[in-house]
This record gives C-alpha cells, structure tokens and sequence, in this order.
C-alpha cells in the first residue's frame, strides 16, 4: 500500500494549488501508469509465479536465478517505456489535451521510486535475506527466455488490459475539461487506494501460498487458500462500501477545496462502491491465477470482459451522457462484474493435482552435472559450455581436483566443436582437451 501512496500523497499537494495543477499531476500519473509502472507489473506476473513455485521446492538456490533472469529482462524492456517519456508532450497536445496539462504531465514522480528502489536493496544487503536463495550470479539466467515471456507476456496484458481501460478514464476526462479531469483524476487514486489496502494484499498473498503449495506438490493446500481470501475479500468490501457512502464528500477534500470538484466527485463515488466490490474479487482471483500459472486464460477473460464489455460502455456514458464520471465507473462495473464471476468459477474448476505437475516442470532448470574425479562429460549446446566453465571455476576454488578431461561433445551444433569453443573451455575452467568427439 505504501508503495502505492506515492502518487495520491503528490495530488494531495497539487490539490492545494489548483484544479489545473491537479488535472497535469493526474494525467501525468495516467501516462507513467499506463506507458511504464502496468507494463513492468504486468510482467513481474511471470516472477510471481516462478518465485512463488521455485521457493517452494527443495532447491532455494534456484530462485536466486530467477531474480536474475528477471531482473535482466525487465531492464531491457524499461527502453520502449523512455522512449515514449521522452516523447509524450507533443503527443498529448496532438490529442487536444489543454497546454498547461499537457506541459505538467511531462513531470513524474521519478525520484520517489528511485529512493525507494535504493531502499529495497539496501534493505536487502543489510538484513542478508539473499543468503538462502542467492550463491552467485549464474549463466543460467540466459536460459528460458521463452519459458519466461510465455507467462510474462499474458501476465501484463491481464494486468494492463484492465490497468489500461481505468487509466484512458484520466485519458477522455480531458476532452470535457479540467472539472471532470480533476474529478476523474480523485476517484481514480480513491479507487487506487480502496485496492492497494485489502485486494491487492489478499492478492499478493494467495499468489506466495498457492505457489509455494504447488512448488512443493501439495495439491490440497491451494484450494483452502483461494477459497479464505475470496471469502475474506467480500467481507472487507462491505466496510469500504460504508466508509465511501457516508464519507463521499468529505474525501475529496483531501485532495482539493474546489467546489465544483468536490461536488462532482461525491455524486460519483456511488459507482466506486460498485465498482470496489467487483474490482476486491478480481483482484484476489488475478492473484490466485498468477500463482497457478494461468496467465494466458486471465489475459482473454480480462480483454474479453474488459474492451467488449466495460470500456466501451464506460466512454460511451462519459462521453455521451449527462452521467460524466460517474457513467465511465458504471461502464467499468459491468465489464468487471462479469470477469469476477469468470475467474470464480474458473477457480473452483481447477485440478489442483495438474498444476502441481506443471509447476514442476515449470521450475525445472538444468545444469551440466560434473563430480570431482569425473573424465567425460557430456555438453550439449552453446550454454551449457559456459556452464561447465563456471562449475569448473567453483571445484578447482574448492580444490576438490586439479583438472577435469573431456573427451566428449555430444548432439552440438557446428560452434560447440569449433576450435574458439575449445579454446574457452581451456581457458576459462582451466581444463585439458584430450580429445573431442562429435556425434549426430
């Protein structure tokens, strides 16, 4: 939650200013949701479920590589996500957005993140948590890429595609003025908050626990954890319910004195009682589908419900009715509605033994296994060569043995016995090549 309250605690602030202030903080904030933080998040899920499930089998080490490989790809995928930063202030203008809003939205809340970041890790290193889990850095983590963005790729459109439909709210509000800009901009981070408190926790939560079963092949486990936190999530729905009814105008004021924002964002906050209700239950069950592993099955129910359903009805009633604001959360209710019974019973369908056998194999990671005293070894594929000189490195540091001898190379393509290959191997590990042997 508290990672989350970086941007609504920036518009309290803007609020104080002024309605056009907190219109650019709002729109900027949309932008770096929708261009940056739902596309990393969205394929973080793919972590989710490959930490979760590596965590939970007998091997801890295993994850250390996974952080790595993860951590490699998200940071070449941050480039496309700049660029469009770089770019956003002329786009926005060419979109009819007004010039002081699409000037401020060039701003964003970077140094936050960047001190929070620092503060993770440093917390990390301090307290020594990534004993148990990190020996090293491992030439593993190049391995599976695909295996990866298989889960990864669903994962964000899961997330990004709701992520997405809630943001272009702050998007279109623009077009009917800063008023409804700065309402919308309001119940968004009001709504914002209401998830990252219960839905978002319960989420997470169910995630770790039903991965970590899977992980360590206990099918009866996830489906008494999916079943509390859906049952758990309903009933914080109903306080949120009545805290949102009987404070509806006095939250706004939070954020900003205009009266005229205050109004509209009262009026509307009975579509965000609504829409919080649904939105709890989608939230928990994303988790529980993440931590399965079904992320492709989450991303068609989301874009399914989503752009054919609630968005289109949404902009529809923002744009066309008097409902305004209010219309767009309605739109959304319905679409939402109808994912959340989607993901209930997709849940009470799974078998749980099944999963467990691909979380499995999902988690498996291969290595070239060499023992002190060995003669031949067998390496198949480009990698693998590399892994052998790094396990080499670790036994000749241990001095378990003064040389390794191989004698084969088996199944390789034209570089593994190419003379350079050779030459790395002898070099890097050490390691005398008697004699290689290359078969079909």
């Amino acid at each position: 939650m508290i990672n989350y309250l970086i941007a609504p605690v920036s518009l309290f602030f803007l609020g104080q200013l002024g309605k056009t202030e907190l219109a650019a903080g709002g729109l900027a904030i949309a932008i770096f949701h929708v261009a940056g933080v739902s596309i990393v998040v969205g394929l973080l899920s793919a972590s989710e479920t490959f930490f979760s499930q590596t965590f939970g089998g007998s091997n801890k080490f295993r994850l250390g590589i996974q952080v790595q490989r993860a951590a490699v790809i998200l940071l070449i995928c941050c480039f496309p996500c700049w660029a469009i930063y770089i770019i956003i202030e002329p786009i926005l203008l060419a979109s009819k957005q007004p010039p002081l809003v699409a000037k401020g939205s060039a701003l964003s809340q970077s140094l936050g993140y960047v001190m929070q970041a620092a503060t993770v890790i440093a917390y990390i290193f301090i307290s020594r948590l990534y004993r148990k889990t990190w020996d090293s850095v491992h030439v593993e983590l190049w391995h599976d890429w695909g295996l990866w963005f298989r889960l990864a790729i669903p994962g964000m459109l899961m997330s990004g595609l709701e992520w997405w439909v809630c943001e272009s709210g702050s998007l279109v509000s623009g077009l009917r003025g800063e008023q409804a800009l700065a309402a919308q901009t309001i119940i968004n981070n009001i709504e914002s908050v209401i998830y990252c408190t219960f839905p978002l926790g319960f989420g997470i939560a169910s995630t770790i626990r039903i991965g970590q079963f899977l992980g360590a092949n206990k099918a009866v486990g996830p489906r008494s954890t999916a079943l509390v936190a859906l049952a758990m999530i309903a009933f914080t729905t109903v306080i949120n319910a009545f805290i949102l009814t009987f404070a509806r105008y006095q939250i706004p004021r939070i954020f900003t004195n205009d009266r005229g924002v205050i109004e509209m964002v009262g009026q509307s906050l009975f579509s965000i009682v609504a829409f919080q209700f649904v939105d709890s239950i989608v939230g928990v069950a994303s988790g529980i589908i993440r931590g399965v592993g079904m992320q492709q099955v989450g991303a068609i129910v989301c874009g399914v419900c989503m752009y054919l359903v609630g968005g289109p009805i949404g902009l529809c009633l923002l744009l066309l009715t008097d409902l305004s604001v209010a219309g767009f959360w309605w739109g959304l209710t319905a679409g939402m509605g109808l994912e959340s019974i989607i993901y209930v019973i997709l849940i009470l369908k799974i078998d749980w033994n099944d999963m467990c056998t691909k979380a499995a194999k999902r988690t498996e990671i291969k290595f070239v296994h060499a023992v002190p005293g060995q003669r031949e070894i067998e390496i198949k594929g480009l990698f693998p060569i590399f892994q052998f000189i790094k396990q080499k490195t670790s036994i000749v540091a241990k001095k378990a043995i003064d040389h390794f001898t191989v004698v084969t190379l088996i199944h390789c393509d034209p570089f593994c016995s190419h003379p350079f290959a050779l030459k790395l191997i002898q070099v890097f590990s050490k390691t005398k090549v008697e004699n290689v042997v290359v078969h079909a």
